[in-house]
Parts: C-alpha cells; structure tokens; sequence
C-alpha cells in the first residue's frame, strides 16, 4: 500500500512539475515578446519625442530665445562647450568695455 501510494504522489508531482515548467516557459516567451514590443514602441515614441520637441515651444522672453539659438543644431557635446566658451568671451568683452566707460565716468 505504501508503495502504491508513494508511486502515485511520486507521479502526481512529476506531472505537477511538469505543468510548472510548461508554464515557465510560456511566461517566459510572453516576457520576451513584450520586451521586444516595449523596446519597439520606446525607439518609436522616442523618434516622436525628436521629431516635436522643440517645434511647439515658443520663446517667452530673451533668455529662452538665447538659450534656443545657444542649444540650436549642436548635438555634439564639443560644439555646446565652444558655444558656451565663446559666449562666455563675448560677455567679458562687454563688460570690461561697460567698466571702461564707468572709469571714464567716475
């Protein structure tokens, strides 16, 4: 009696096991297809993101329009730093030349 019992649970958790790993591998598969679904839909909204950006943003005051121009077609991050290099140049020339008029005033 023991054994047939032992027997049975024996087969009972073989075919247990069995289903578990069916199941395994079909939430698995599910998990791959909706990862590769995700990663499609990211680069799409992604593009889109690109695309629209900066085309609806309308400039609210001279900050936003110079900081527009600054970031305008500089995807290389070596391009932004000379911009900002440069613009930092054209700032110290206006004011030594604002604190050479105020010498001459005083």
């Amino acid at each position: 009696m023991s054994c047939d019992l032992s027997c049975n649970t024996h087969e009972k958790l073989f075919s247990i096991r069995n289903l578990l790993q069916e199941e395994a591998i079909m939430a698995q598969n599910n998990v791959k297809t909706w990862v590769k679904h995700l990663s499609v839909f990211v680069k799409e909204l992604n593009t889109t993101n690109r695309e629209c950006a900066i085309h609806h943003y309308t400039p609210q005051d001279e900050i936003d329009k110079g900081t527009i121009c600054l970031f305008a077609n500089k995807s290389d991050p070596k391009e932004l730093f000379a911009a900002l290099y440069n613009l930092d140049e054209v700032c110290l020339e206006k004011l030594n030349l604002e604190f050479e008029c105020l010498r001459e005033i005083m």
